[in-house]
């Protein structure tokens, strides 16, 4: 095994690592090995409750029940067997308390940070279900949804840092765009990479998805400029264009694309600054506002083709052979209703206002709009609520700015979603480009919070995330830890 020496006793650190290896006891062949070892510096051991302590090199195999434990400047790379990559930090403990990975329903992973931090990309385990993936720490339980982020237990180490690298990482892509307020049944969300997940309550919402409803299900959407739209069963929606900052509202626009389906929708500052700004588009008309709350259903030829990637055969069938026998007798085309101020219509034909209280059909682009004497029965009987009745979160986008680094748990996050559960089971969602705190215990406990950036101590690691560090770059990435501006990371002279 190869060590670099680390600081003025390394090579003691060496003898010590040499006679752990060939004095290391056994692990029972009765415990399940998750992983292994893909790099690590410095002095690694692992803690089985069936054995005593061996020291972790590269390929050492990790087992369940194993507690993980880093000296100071030391690391190690782990890679586990759903596809999970974990860098656990210097002076860090990390406990494996349950693995199940079997690429079954019943798939779940539970670790423990008792302290120090980790860097994770995790795999197909978090993918599964909602609480099929989490971390517990003495201040807060985060709860992983596939996804890349840091996570760290903060004493006066992290304030250290703090100092030196300044203030909260900010970045002029806005990416959260909006989030889940509400489900019922499934929901997923293609991204403009073309990479598909799983959304869940609370779920990020990003300017390029393409959102699909599972049959007998709704989501309510919330957006930043309190925008919000209910997602009808079996449709697919994209939000084309969606961008709005608080401090400048004018700026702000929105373009949605309904591709299926239907939806309730009202709409927000962006609409009441300035309604050019909001469009939404539909096969057969695309739809302005004038400050307004409305209904649309897709039936028949007013459905327009849908990705193929975003169906199953079976939902390919139906969209073949049943939907449009039952539009043909419903009336094919797109029916709106309006229950608020008013909607503007517009396709090759012109253009026509729908007012408050009015319900409109429009049989295809080519056509104007028909008044009709009432509501629809389909329309009337859903299931799914109009989206200013539904109680929304405020704290679905609140964000706190921290005057100083306290103690505590601080997560951020780079893709995918993660929440964070405090001991008083206050929550809060990230997504990409958020991060969020728990703090430590006290007499009044500190409610989990979203920071207004990810810490710069965080953004600014030198130790390595786990896919992005290569063992060519060594001698680099111990010129980076080993500088001044890492000295209090440094081993004491002796």
């Amino acid at each position: 095994m190869k060590i670099r020496s680390l600081c003025s006793h390394g090579h003691v650190i060496k003898l010590l690592m040499l006679v752990g290896v060939l004095m290391q006891s056994s692990v029972s062949v009765a415990a399940t090995d998750i992983g292994y070892v893909d790099y690590a510096r410095g002095v690694v051991t692992a803690q089985h409750h069936e054995a005593g302590s061996r020291i972790m090199g590269k390929s050492a195999r990790v087992f369940e029940s194993d507690t993980i434990t880093t000296a100071n400047r030391s690391f190690a790379i782990i890679k586990m067997k759903d596809g999970s990559h974990i860098t656990i930090r210097p002076n860090s403990s990390l406990s494996v308390e349950k693995y199940i990975a079997r690429n079954s329903a019943n798939d779940s992973a539970i670790l423990h940070l008792f302290k120090g931090g980790i860097r994770a990309i995790t795999g197909f385990i978090s993918k599964k279900r909602v609480d099929a993936f989490k971390i517990k720490t003495s201040v807060a339980t985060i709860g992983i949804r596939g996804t890349e982020f840091d996570a760290r237990l903060c004493m006066s180490d992290c304030a250290n840092e703090a100092k030196r690298y300044g203030k909260n990482k900010t970045d002029e892509t806005q990416f959260v765009t909006g989030r889940i307020a509400f489900l019922r049944g499934q929901l997923s969300a293609t991204d403009k990479h073309k990479k598909t997940r799983q959304l869940f309550n609370g779920g990020p919402l990003y300017e390029g998805d393409t959102l699909k409803t599972g049959l007998s299900s709704f989501a309510v959407l919330a957006f930043k400029d309190k925008s919000r739209i209910t997602l009808q069963s079996d449709s697919i929606f994209e939000i084309k264009k969606m961008y709005f900052e608080e401090d400048k509202p004018d700026l702000g626009s929105s373009f949605m694309i309904l591709i299926r389906g239907g939806l309730r929708a009202v709409s927000g500052l962006i609409g009441r600054t300035n309604k050019n700004a909001y469009k939404m588009q539909t096969p057969v008309a695309t739809i302005g506002i004038r400050g307004t709350g409305y209904d649309i259903q897709c039936e028949g030829d007013c459905v327009a083709e849908s990705p193929k990637a975003l169906l199953t055969p079976l939902e390919q069938i139906l969209n073949a052979l049943i939907k449009p026998a039952i539009a043909a007798f419903d009336g094919e085309g797109m029916y709106a209703h309006v229950w608020s101020g008013a909607i503007e219509l517009q396709n090759n034909a012109g253009s026509q206002i729908i007012k408050n209280s009015q319900t409109a059909f429009l049989s295809n682009m080519n056509s104007l709009p028909r008044m009709l004497p009432e509501v629809p029965f389909f329309m009337r009987s859903t299931p799914a609520p109009r989206p200013d009745k539904v109680e929304i979160s405020r704290s679905l986008f609140k964000e706190n700015e921290m005057q100083k680094t306290e103690p505590g748990l601080y997560v951020s996050v780079y893709d995918g979603h993660v929440s964070v559960t405090d001991t008083q089971g206050g929550r809060v969602d990230l997504g990409k480009g958020e991060a969020g705190f728990a703090g430590e215990p006290t007499e009044k406990p500190a409610a989990a919070l979203r920071l207004n950036g990810i810490p710069a101590f965080q953004s600014n690691d030198a130790y390595p995330r786990p896919e992005s560090f290569s063992e060519s770059w060594e001698n680099l990435f111990n010129d980076a830890t080993n500088s001044d501006e890492n000295k209090d990371l440094e081993c004491s002279a002796q």
